[in-house]
């Protein structure tokens, strides 16, 4: 019946439309708590990469670029399989993937931030590094973050999905 059932039923006369509801409480819990973790690994790494060059940025490029050349959801089966299907793996699986796309995004626009007025008046006041990174940088880089955590946001929870629907989500 329409009038009952918005979605119908499934073969053995489950509702749809609350069995979906009930699968999307886990994408809507997990995926921001995952894209908020994969933000909090990749920005203080971006930050330091993008602004101070040299070594460090050579190792966590490096890092980076070979997480990247690997197909995402390829990382998150390997991942989820190989720890287990738990919130927490799951967590650990976009974090692992995710992050090197943020640091990427934050290092490009730490190494444009660098070299604006406001952070050399920073740096002749006598202010520290973390500072720099955190009260002159990443506020002027806000813009593209929000933007991008948006769509990064949307992607995690279609993965996030897409493992449940492989029988390796929640």
């Amino acid at each position: 019946d329409c009038g009952t059932f918005w979605f119908g039923t499934d073969l053995r006369g489950r509702d749809t439309l609350s069995r979906i509801m009930y699968g999307a409480q886990q994408v809507l819990l997990f995926a921001p708590l995952a894209t908020l973790c994969a933000y909090l690994v990749g920005i203080p790494m971006g930050l330091l990469a993008g602004y101070k060059r040299g070594r460090i940025d050579d190792i966590l490029s490096f890092v980076a670029n070979v997480i990247l050349s690997f197909p995402v959801l390829v990382l998150y089966i390997l991942i989820i399989t190989t720890f287990g299907a738990s919130g927490l793996n799951i967590i650990f699986a976009v974090v692992f993937a995710s992050s090197p796309g943020v640091f990427r995004i934050v290092r490009g626009l730490a190494l444009d931030l660098r070299t604006r007025e406001y952070v050399y008046a920073a740096e002749t006041r006598g202010e520290g590094l973390w500072y720099v990174l955190i009260v002159e940088i990443l506020p002027n880089a806000r813009g593209p973050l929000i933007v991008d955590a948006m769509l990064r946001l949307g992607y995690v929870s279609i993965t996030i999905g897409t493992l449940g629907f492989l029988g390796l989500g929640l």
